[in-house]
């Protein structure tokens, strides 16, 4: 039992690499093992109850050695949130196993975070698990890019694990979804990578240009259409968006100006030849049509206004009003749908959306954070986003290492590409963009933590240097 300790406390990064590296590819990897759903479901626990087991480890190990565990931007943040969430159980008597459930999906990947903040890593170390996941995206964007031009039952034959969503079609005829469980989560993952690849070459190019060299450009533009081939149109304007936030903070508004205005004028001259030259049959085959103008069409917000998203929004926030909950339902979704018929007069007709409709209650997710926790919780969750925020700020603008510049960039860019995207998805509850995001956090914290050792200990040996004694 020792000697696993003492592997693990040695391997303890090495470990966290190994799993970084396992995620995209882990349906892919358990496709091939012939054992019964209930089987698969388990070994998919496997690696998140490993890090909770390797968090256990590295806490005892601090404890023997008489180290204290490092303090973090977010601790006080994310106790007042649990404490919010034990509040809304206890006022709500919200079912207590399944309210312990839902609280760790949201949080299940907390422990990653955990780790890295109380291990030592090099600036080498940080530049290199970046590279490391960088690389992972862009084999999934390439794996996206083919499953575009190849037929949906050659893409699940290659690449669907059965069971998954993937395998039994329940998405947009032609998206993609590379090796991952469904193309939400294979867009979000591409999102995260994408950022961290945009902001480290911006940020090393000492030529401060806004179109980055070719390979670079081949391998952004790879990244923008595997998103593209998931159908996933939120995800799309996403990371537009962020680009357009990485070149503003790395090259400034007015460059970047001009470099819209320059790209508006490209889409709208290639809009204007594709309209005479290309074969919309073709296009309509492909879903390029639909992909594009489905989301200015009546029919898609009365239905989303009606009963999908949109319907689910207005009936938390005039429930929530009505009730003067301020701690919301309970963190389950049948608290949730009992508070909102309890607080509201519902119609027969609306019973029955809400009955048929609650099966997309987590993809508007801060909405369904605000049904489970109500405002109190949800804004405690928003402060451990700020708090990140203000440590990646801090990262970039004040450290001098390349490599902690370049992560507290991507950081910064990530917390904002989540904060927006919850509002139309539930990127937090995705098993691989959870572990991302906790993982480039943890680093981000430990990195800061790591420059002020360093510049301590540099002070101090300056110091000596001095001493005439």
């Amino acid at each position: 039992m020792n000697t696993i300790y003492e592997f693990l406390i040695k391997n303890v990064f090495k470990i966290v690499v190994i799993i970084t590296i396992y995620f995209p590819l882990e349906d892919f990897f358990l496709k091939f093992i012939p054992a019964p759903e209930v089987v698969i479901t388990v070994l998919r626990l496997i690696p998140e109850f490993f890090l909770y087991g390797l968090l256990a480890c590295v806490v005892a190990h601090k404890i023997s050695t008489g180290k204290p565990l490092r303090k973090t931007p977010i601790d006080i943040a994310i106790v007042a949130f649990f404490l919010a969430a034990s509040v809304s159980i206890a006022i709500n008597q919200a079912d207590l196993f399944e309210s312990i459930a839902n609280l760790r999906t949201n949080f299940r990947y907390l422990s990653v975070y955990y780790i890295l903040v109380n291990i030592d890593i090099s600036s080498r170390q940080v530049s290199n698990i970046l590279k490391i996941i960088v690389l992972m995206g862009l084999i999934q964007a390439v794996i996206s890019s083919v499953q575009f031009f190849l037929p949906d039952t050659i893409d699940k034959l290659l690449f669907a694990r059965i069971g998954t969503k993937a395998a039994l079609g329940e998405f947009k005829a032609n998206a993609s979804f590379g090796t991952l469980f469904d193309p939400t989560n294979l867009s979000s993952f591409l999102l995260v990578t994408d950022t961290i690849f945009l902001s480290n070459i911006y940020l090393n190019d000492q030529k401060n240009s806004l179109i980055p060299n070719w390979k670079n450009l081949a391998i952004m533009l790879t990244f923008l259409f595997g998103i593209f081939a998931t159908k996933k149109r939120a995800a799309l304007l996403i990371a537009l968006l962020i680009h357009l936030i990485v070149l503003s903070r790395a090259r400034g508004t007015r460059k970047v100006g001009k470099f819209i205005w320059v790209s508006l004028i490209s889409l709208l001259l290639f809009s204007v030849i594709s309209a005479y030259f290309l074969d919309w049959n073709i296009a309509q085959e492909l879903g390029l049509l639909p992909y594009f103008t489905e989301i200015f069409t009546e029919e898609y917000w009365n239905h989303t206004s009606s009963s999908s998203r949109g319907f689910l929004i207005y009936k938390i926030c005039t429930a929530l009003v009505s009730s003067f909950s301020l701690f919301g339902f309970g963190p389950t979704a049948d608290a949730v749908e009992q508070g909102i018929k309890s607080s509201l007069a519902l119609s027969s007709t609306n019973l029955d959306q809400i009955n048929w409709t609650f099966y997309v209650l987590d993809d508007p997710y801060w909405f369904a954070i605000l049904g489970y926790f109500g405002i109190v919780g949800l804004l405690f969750y928003w402060l451990v986003f700020f708090r990140f925020y203000q440590s990646s700020k801090f990262l970039t603008n004040a450290v001098d290492f390349i490599s902690y510049k370049s992560l507290g960039l991507a950081f910064s860019n990530i917390t904002i590409l989540f904060f927006l995207y919850a509002f139309v998805e539930r990127i937090l509850r995705l098993r691989a963009c959870s572990f991302y995001f906790w993982t480039i956090a943890g680093l981000t914290i430990n990195s800061i933590y790591m420059y002020q050792q360093n510049q301590k200990y540099m002070s101090w040996q300056s110091n000596k240097k001095e001493d005439p004694i």
